[in-house]
This record gives C-alpha cells, structure tokens and sequence, in this order.
C-alpha cells in the first residue's frame, strides 16, 4: 500500500519497513518487492549488488515476478545467458510478461541464434494471457510477415488488444495501417487519432507522423503552426525524426524563419540518432556550401 499509494500517501521508507518484516518471515513476494527497492533506490540506497542476492532468493523459492526481474538485471549486466535462464523459468512458472522477454532473445538473436518462428511463438504464448506488449509485437508480426505468414485480420486483432490496454507501439502502429490503408479502408482522421494518442504517451515516432498530417491537412485541418509545435516537442524530447524533419525546415524556412546554422544543429543531433536521412542531407549542405 505505502509504495503504490493505495488507501494512503505513497511513501517508500515506510513501505520497505514492512516489506522487510514480511521478509524476514520468508515471504518469497515480499524478497523480491525489497530487491525492486534496492534496485530502484526507493525507500534505501541503491544497491545492486543486494538486489541480486534478494532477487536470487525469491526466485528460488518460486516468485514467478523475481524470476523476471532478475532476468532483467541480468541482462542490465549483459549476462544474456542466466538473464535468457531466468526468464524461461518465469515464463514457465505462467508469466505473462517473460513471454515478451523471451520473444525479443529469439527475435534479436541475443545470446543466440536468431529464430523469428521461435519469437512469435514466445509472443502468441504471452499474448494469450493477456500481456499488452506480446499482443502488440505478435500483430507486428502478422502485419510485417515476420516468423510467420502475413496476415491482415490477425495483426489488426493482436495490435487492437494491445491497444486496449494502452500500449504505445501498438497504437502508433495502428495509426500507419490506417494512414496508409493497410488491410483497411485508408483513413486519415483515424490516423491522427492513434497518433494522438501514442504523443500522449510520449512515443516518439508519433510525433513526427502527426506533425506531418497537420502540415500535409490530412485527415485533420492544415495547421504549421501545430505541425512546428509536434516537431519541437518531438526533438526536445530526443526523437531523432523530429529533429530532422525540424532541420529540413529551419533549412527550407518552412514554418520558421530560414537558419541554416540551427539547420545544421539540428541535423547533426539528428544524424547522431542514427537519421541516415540526416546524414545524407548535411552531406548535400556542404556540398552545396563549397560550389
């Protein structure tokens, strides 16, 4: 209750305080809760070390949560393979969210070979019972083809689940089917809504894709002055998108006064995000600046 604030004011030091009284009686949930506060620095030090050791214990003792978070610090540790161990036991031990874990070891070939099959088999498992992250990466695989066939009413129903529970990807995702009518009827006003939704929720790739239907008009009334706003949200808070879309338009004066050094700026941070279009264009700059 003291550490989510249920029924009173949230307070750490208090909720460790009770935390390690039920674990010291060998509560396995409570010994892993006390590692989480160790590990996060809530209510005590941050300690990482006596994280491990609390998490270690509860996952012996058969916390299904310790065995994923331990998984996690683990692989916070780059130690992919007791990280890949721990959360194959969690995730036989019925949780939900190691499933999504296990699919991004098989997905990305951490630690092992890459096995998309094996992924979306990890994701289906997860998606089944209810994690909001599996389903959204199970219908990206359905809407991309990717470990398995493509299909169009698998992926709109696996990402729609996931957008039920708020997942940012997936509503983000969603927003492209309908921008591009992809296995749907084009619409862009639907767009703009997904969109929306995903900045709301701080995801990054959003701000650029809303930005541009403002500046475009689509499926939302044509407003720069709303596009420029997305844009400088979006590269404030680190999107490599938006500081590129922002750079090209300090170059071109669009919708600010023309600043070829803040072009510059901005496209460098851009390029520094890993914008190959970024790259591309500051390499047409200098081109263009020594003719």
């Amino acid at each position: 209750c003291y550490a989510n604030g249920y029924g009173v004011e949230t307070n750490f030091a208090e909720a460790v305080v009770w935390t390690r009284k039920a674990a010291e009686q060998g509560d396995a949930k409570a010994i892993g809760n006390l590692g989480v506060f160790y590990l996060n620095g809530q209510g005590v030090e941050k300690n990482r070390a006596e994280a491990h050791k609390l998490l270690l214990r509860a996952s012996e003792l058969g916390n299904a949560q310790s065995m994923c978070n331990l998984g996690q610090l683990l692989l916070m540790e780059q130690k992919t393979s007791e990280a890949f161990g721990w959360m194959k036991k969690a995730a036989d031990n019925g949780h939900a969210q190691a499933h999504y874990f296990l699919g991004r070891f098989h997905e990305c070939g951490v630690g092992m070979p890459k096995s998309e099959i094996d992924a979306v088999a990890s994701y289906l498992s997860g998606a089944l019972q209810g994690d909001a992250a599996c389903q959204g990466h199970l219908g990206i695989c359905y809407m991309l083809g990717t470990g398995a066939e493509k299909n169009p009413s698998e992926a709109i129903k696996w990402l729609s689940r996931s957008a039920e529970q708020d997942f940012a990807c997936a509503i983000f995702m969603l927003g492209l089917i309908y921008r591009d009518g992809e296995f749907v009827a084009k619409d862009e006003a639907k767009a703009a809504e997904f969109f929306q939704r995903a900045v709301e929720k701080r995801y990054l790739p959003a701000f650029s894709e809303l930005a541009l239907l403002y500046e475009r008009g689509l499926g939302v009334e044509k407003k720069q002055s709303r596009a420029m706003e997305l844009f400088r949200q979006g590269a404030t808070l680190g999107g490599g998108q938006c500081l590129y879309n922002l750079g090209c338009r300090y170059y071109a004066g669009i919708g600010v006064k023309k600043d070829n050094g803040e072009a510059v700026r901005l496209l460098e941070q851009a390029k520094s995000k890993g914008v190959r279009e970024a790259d591309e264009f500051l390499t047409a700059i200098r081109r263009e600046m020594v003719q």
